[in-house]
């Protein structure tokens, strides 16, 4: 039952001033009119009452966020008929008669929500589906039984609702382009949940959905043992829920901290563990919006950070080579992760390029015997016994035997020249330029008599126990070498997978992503948990995940300049506890150009 709207504060003017700059900056209150007048039709009587603005509704939301409050569609209104004259100037509803809302507050919510809901249409893909629990099969029914406008007009409001929420978020940031920013990200999912278990609710066809459609039924398990030593996998949390892909902007590899960790942009889709298009919606929004601060030219690709449910996915790879980021992230346990060479489908294949990639990145050919047993840990498990100065040991072992890189990974056909005329032209290949250690000087071979001479006295000695034309990076200096399938999955091209730097990075970086998201749902920055009671129509349940992002963001950069400046970083905090541990620098990955 909807209780009387009554006057109950004036909001402070410094924080409705915050509001009103955060929607000012985005402009997403002048694009959804926009769309609104772009989608509207003929005619229609002059409405009577209050004339509202979307402009009003986002900042009364947001305000409602800032101050830890619940963000309905009533208090929404309440917000609204609270605000000062000033203010209602402010936001396009000056000399405004709101008094009807507080002398008929029934009829006036009811005109207020069909308002509402007729202005956020143009975002909604899908105006045709009840806001009610339906069984999962007339759910399906419903979307194939969809003509081929309504396919297309759900489409044009999913693109608008990308845009629309992602400008709120970027109305957020006051710095887009921060000195200091190489534009390194962090990509990480959350869920967030719309409904609760209850009875009737799953994922079977005869189950219910969740009265938002935009959802979908979602269960997360964990393994657990029990009394008995026997591992069993428990429910940890169901319910009906979405999944927020988030872009968390850092400080370059040496400084995360010395760039505000905001959040830059979002997609909102069905929960998954890893959703790549979800990931490429994000990465598109950021760059559109001015936060791509890479340093180009010659420069390294930025990293992005991610968990390993990522690396996993099929398009991933590509999409990390489409946009150039350099992707830092944890294998599989399960995966193998020492793969020979070999030539591209259709090259020549008298000579093998000899290069071994394990854990992502490529070494010589001698490499191989020590790179089975193992490179790849988690610091928490080097925590038994004399883990870490094993672990060294294997990477002095192994890294002086690292490639050099020549290039960064491109497209390229598999043989060099044009296909013959009328021949299909062959499906391109991943490739990358590679440089072979003992040239660069990182360790002396025979195959290469000039290191024997040039190399450092105490640089490992590789004793080959093949002739030099086996391998075309042992008869040059550098080769070529095309990636296959399962090696452009794995491969890693910017922080060595397995080393100390790469370690120390991944666990920095992703726990400054957690801890965005615990802002973002903490009770004293946006007062919400999930959205278990927020509007069930599609368009406001994004625009409140919107500002909700939007308030954290606000919150991240209210710390001064010189307290994140000064911030000690854990990269630093761990390597002087590694050298402390081992009694000696940890080993370093050599430089590779």
């Amino acid at each position: 039952m909807i209780t009387p709207i009554t006057r109950e504060y004036e909001l402070d003017a410094a924080i409705f001033g915050e509001a009103l700059a955060i929607i000012d900056r985005g402009g997403a209150d002048r694009l959804i009119e926009q769309y609104w007048e772009d989608s509207r039709g003929v005619g229609g009587r002059t409405p009577k009452g209050p004339r509202y603005t979307i402009r009003a509704v986002l900042v009364a939301a947001l305000t409602l966020l800032i101050l830890g409050r619940t963000v309905s569609i009533k208090q929404i209104l309440s917000a609204i008929a609270n605000f000062t004259e000033p203010q209602l100037a402010a936001v396009g509803m000056a000399g405004e008669d709101l008094s009807v809302v507080l002398g008929r507050w029934r009829r006036e919510y009811k005109v207020f929500q069909k308002w509402l809901t007729d202005r956020l249409e143009p975002l909604d893909s899908g105006p045709d589906l009840p806001a009610r629990r339906i069984t999962n099969a007339a759910h399906r029914r419903q979307l194939s039984g969809r003509t081929a406008k309504q396919r297309a007009r759900s489409a044009v409001g999913l693109e608008r609702a990308r845009t629309v929420i992602n400008r709120i978020v970027a109305g957020s940031i006051i710095e887009p382009r921060p000195e200091g920013c190489v534009g390194d990200v962090v990509a990480d999912e959350t869920i967030i949940r719309l409904a609760g278990p209850s009875a009737g609710l799953g994922s079977r066809p005869d189950k219910n959905r969740g009265a938002a459609y935009l959802g979908n039924y979602h269960v997360q398990s964990r393994k657990k043992v029990d009394s008995t030593g026997a591992t069993i996998i428990e429910t940890h949390k169901a319910g009906f829920s979405v999944g927020v892909t988030a872009l968390t902007r850092v400080g370059p590899r040496h400084a995360l901290h010395s760039v505000t960790p905001v959040i830059t942009a979002i997609d909102i889709h069905f929960p998954n563990a890893a959703d790549v298009a979800g990931l490429a919606h994000a990465l598109a929004h950021h760059i559109r919006n001015g936060f791509d601060c890479r340093r180009g030219g010659r420069h390294a690709w930025p990293l992005l950070t991610t968990d390993m449910g990522y690396i996993a996915a099929n398009d991933f790879a590509r999409l990390m080579l489409d946009r150039e980021y350099a992707h830092v992230s944890r294998y599989p346990k399960h995966w193998g992760m020492v793969l020979p060479s070999a030539n591209a489908l259709g090259a020549p294949s008298e000579q093998l390029p000899g290069p071994v990639q394990g854990y992502g990145a490529f070494y010589c050919p001698a490499a191989m015997p020590k790179l089975k047993g193992g490179l790849v840990h988690r610091t928490l498990d080097l925590l038994d016994g004399d883990g870490f100065r094993r672990h060294d040991r294997r990477l002095a072992n192994v890294l002086p035997l690292l490639m050099g890189t020549n290039s960064r990974p491109k497209l390229a056909r598999p043989t060099r020249g044009r296909p013959r005329l009328g021949d299909p032209a062959p499906d391109k290949v991943v490739k990358i330029d590679v440089v072979c250690p003992a040239v660069q000087g990182r360790c002396r071979c025979p195959l290469k008599p000039a290191s024997m001479d040039t190399a450092p006295v105490d640089a490992p000695l590789v004793e080959p126990t093949w002739a030099a034309a086996q391998y075309t990076c042992c008869e040059k200096s550098s080769t070529t070498v095309s990636l296959t399938a399962e090696q452009f999955k794995r491969a890693q091209f910017g922080l060595v997978p397995g080393s100390w730097e790469h370690a120390t990075y991944y666990e920095a970086a992703r726990s400054l992503t957690e801890q965005r998201f615990s802002i973002l749902k903490s009770q004293h920055v946006t007062g919400y948990q999930t959205l278990t009671w927020a509007p069930r129509r599609e368009p406001m349940i994004k625009l409140i995940i919107a500002l909700t992002f939007a308030a954290a963001n606000r919150t991240a950069q209210g710390r001064s300049i010189g307290e994140i400046s000064q911030r000690e970083e854990s990269i630093d905090i761990r390597m002087r506890q590694l050298t402390r541990d081992l009694g000696h620098d940890p080993t370093r990955t050599p430089p590779r150009t």
